[in-house]
């Protein structure tokens, strides 16, 4: 199911941030339409919010399930401090 809708979150959000670019040009033009300030705007902003939101977060899933175990993994963990090969950029000079 998320396949189907995550290509489709970013065209959403742009159409959204679109939509309030016009309604907020109508506004300063005709005020008494009152775009801006009604239910319907509202809850736009807040579909808008919620899809960039988890249009930001998918990457973030995705690497964690890459990653297998959720959380980046160091290098070289559990060896001593020094310990191992050298650095590439030093393992020139000796």
């Amino acid at each position: 199911m998320w396949k189907k809708i995550r290509p489709m979150l970013p065209h959403a959000a742009i159409l959204i941030a679109d939509m309030y670019i016009v309604f907020f040009l109508i506004d300063r033009v005709n005020p008494a339409m009152n775009f801006i300030d009604n239910g319907l705007t509202k809850g736009l902003l807040l579909a808008m919010c919620l899809i960039v939101t988890g249009d930001a977060l998918m990457p973030a899933k995705r690497a964690r399930k890459a990653s297998g175990s959720g959380g980046a993994k160091k290098p070289g963990a559990g060896q001593a401090a020094g310990a191992g090969a050298p650095h590439p950029r030093h393992a020139a000079r000796g």
